[in-house]
């Protein structure tokens, strides 16, 4: 399982660089999960026993966090950038959009467990996928000139969503398996929560990277947008340029939270077509 995930993190690294080797790596990648389950399944005390792993109302779950993670990760990333390469705050401030997000998400997990006595766990994480899909939809709809707070408050509806969502859908992990899967199935979850967050932050920067690539020529040159999204060098660059330099940044960022709005928008289409666990005795 190790080499596995750690061929398809090259992959998705590869993807900026050489697409044929991330190609390569891909295939590899997949052909290796297939081992690891025909090894598992013959296995008395399996790693990830294939009961689990064949359970789609527990695995529908993982794939949801994975997928919601994944724009967690691109809002927590590219929203400082945003600040600070496009409406030229300090990276105090850039670090400052996290803010409301984090509030909210602890806001959101303490206020999950008084919600999680009174309805289904489903829909508390549909509520919860709803929030995470207005943030993504708002910084899809952002403009390169959008002001400071738009950051804010889509921010702060990226953590109240992951902090409902994430509670009801790891404690049905939990409930929905028999006594001797809760660890593992725990564990599971939270490995896909990983991966979200790792796979999707390296296929984020191959996007931007391959954005950038495409645009520059003549006086711009990478290093000059590298510079751009550091609050302290971007003072160093031509004045003139800085539109141009901009323009190059943000299309490359809203490429990115278009595919981040993607990933919620399944991973709400999966929420409202699967059935939830059904809660094992204990």
């Amino acid at each position: 399982m190790i080499v596995t995930l750690i061929v398809l993190l090259f992959a998705s690294d590869a993807i900026a660089s050489n697409l044929t080797q991330a190609l390569v790596l891909l295939v590899i990648g997949l052909i290796l999960m297939v081992i690891f389950y025909q090894v598992e399944k013959r296995q008395k005390n399996a790693l990830v026993p294939t009961e689990l792993l064949k359970n789609w109302r527990i695995q529908s779950q993982n794939v949801i966090m994975f997928l919601i993670n994944g724009f967690f990760i691109g809002y927590s990333v590219y929203a400082p950038m945003w600040s600070q390469g496009l409406l030229g705050t300090s990276a105090t401030l850039g670090g400052l959009t996290q803010i409301a997000g984090s509030i909210l998400l602890l806001v959101g997990t303490r206020y999950t467990a008084h919600l999680m006595v009174k309805m289904p766990y489903k829909r508390i994480v549909m509520f919860g996928i709803l929030s995470v899909l207005l943030s993504a939809l708002s910084m899809v709809m952002a403009t390169q000139f959008a002001p400071y707070w738009w950051l804010l408050v889509s921010g702060g509806f990226n953590g109240l969503g992951m902090g409902l969502s994430f509670t009801p859908m790891q404690v049905s992990l939990q409930d929905g398996v028999r006594r001797d899967l809760i660890s593992v199935s725990t564990t599971f979850g939270l490995l896909f929560r990983t991966l979200g967050q790792t796979f999707m932050s390296s296929i984020f920067g191959a996007i931007l990277s391959i954005s950038t690539a495409s645009q520059i020529g003549g006086k711009i040159t990478t290093q000059m947008i590298n510079k751009l999204t550091d609050a302290s060098s971007a003072r160093s660059l031509p004045q003139n340029l800085l539109p141009q330099l901009r323009t190059i940044l943000f299309n490359g960022m809203h490429l990115i939270m278009v595919i981040g709005l993607i990933l919620v928008v399944i991973a709400f289409v999966i929420n409202l077509t699967r059935k939830g666990p059904a809660k094992q005795p204990r």
